[in-house]
């Protein structure tokens, strides 16, 4: 059940979304949590797979790097895995999505995360 298009997607969620497709696994793309974007604290999961209640979030370096924003980033994770619909959340990266596309959704759909 996809929920949204890919038009205002960054390059690596529309890869993503497009293996996932491949893959044929039932997602929700762009999901709202805890408020959404439009709350403090609220946050936009990326894809939900539905079937297997895990959370992906596709981080870019650009968004995503520093102590600062890491850090925001570990404890908006700890909070959406908290959510009773949600077994796990799995961060992946803009570098692993471009370098090896297939392994790092192979790891996402078991619920892990490339390692760094």
């Amino acid at each position: 059940m996809t929920t949204q298009t890919t038009q205002l997607a960054s390059t690596p969620e529309k890869a993503v979304y497009g293996a996932l497709k491949k893959i044929g696994i039932e997602f929700i793309f762009q999901s709202s949590q805890l408020g959404g974007r439009n709350t403090r604290g609220g946050a936009v999961i990326d894809f939900i797979l539905t079937e297997l209640n895990i959370g992906l979030r596709v981080q870019g370096t650009y968004w995503h790097e520093g102590i600062v924003k890491q850090a925001h980033d570990r404890m908006q994770k700890e909070m959406l895995e908290g959510l009773p619909n949600l077994d796990v959340i799995v961060d992946i990266w803009e570098d692993d999505i471009e370098n090896n596309l297939e392994q790092t959704m192979t790891l996402a759909i078991q619920g892990e995360e490339m390692i760094h």
